[in-house]
C-alpha cells in the first residue's frame, strides 16, 4: 500500500503552496466558505478532469490561474455567474442559517504525496 501523504500546512512549504490551487476567503465574499471549498476541490482536480468548455466554471479557473490566492479572490468577488450560483445553492438547502455562524467547510486535497487542508 502507498504510504499516506504527508500533511502540509500553507506556511510551511512556499514551494508546493505555489502548485495548488487556493482562493483566499477575504471579509467581502462573506459565508462564502462553502462555495470556496468547492472552488478549491474542482481547481485542485482540473488537471484530472475536463470542464465543460466555455463554462461558467472554465472560464473563472482559466482567467484565475495564474494570479495569487488574493487575486482570486478578488475576481470571485465581482463575478455574478457565482454569485448567482452560491445563492441558488445556499437558498436550496433545508437548514436555516443563524445570526451567528459557527460551522465551516473545508478542502482536503492532495499533491505530489503532500495532503492539504483549505479553510
Amino acid at each position: 500500500p502507498a504510504a499516506p501523504p504527508e500533511q502540509v500546512s500553507a506556511t510551511e512549504d512556499k514551494e508546493s503552496l505555489d502548485e495548488v490551487y487556493f482562493i483566499k476567503q477575504i471579509d467581502s465574499l462573506g459565508n462564502a466558505c462553502g462555495t470556496i471549498a468547492l472552488l478549491h476541490a474542482v481547481g485542485n482536480a482540473c488537471s484530472e478532469i475536463s470542464l465543460v468548455e466555455n463554462s461558467g466554471l472554465d472560464l473563472f479557473f482559466k482567467s484565475t490561474a495564474s494570479m495569487d490566492p488574493y487575486e482570486r479572490a478578488r475576481v470571485l468577488e465581482k463575478d455574478d455567474d457565482m454569485a448567482r450560483a452560491h445563492s441558488l445553492a445556499a437558498s436550496a438547502g433545508d437548514t436555516e442559517i443563524g445570526d451567528i455562524v459557527e460551522e465551516h467547510y473545508v478542502c482536503f486535497t492532495a499533491l505530489n504525496s503532500k495532503s492539504f487542508c483549505w479553510s
